[in-house]
């Protein structure tokens, strides 16, 4: 029972060390029809699974041509 659990804990200590930043952007024109969208909030977020829940990573409101551009990172 006690190297299943030292086991268990390296394979926990190993995902750690193995962690890294990732980062993520976009950029683009929010339009509605045929009108650009402007002074509308677009927001990043991850998509994770299990008990981590999803973060918000970044926001930015369109400008008056409805262009935003935003980046992000996790790990």
């Amino acid at each position: 029972m006690k190297s299943i659990l030292s086991v268990a804990v390296l394979f926990g200590f190993l995902a750690l060390a193995h962690a890294r930043l990732q980062s993520v952007g976009a950029r683009g024109i929010l339009m509605c029809g045929d009108r650009p969208l402007n002074n509308t909030r677009v927001k990043l977020w991850d998509d994770d699974t299990g008990l981590d829940p999803d973060d918000e990573l970044a926001s930015v409101l369109t400008d008056a041509r409805g262009s935003f551009q935003l980046s992000g990172y996790t790990d």
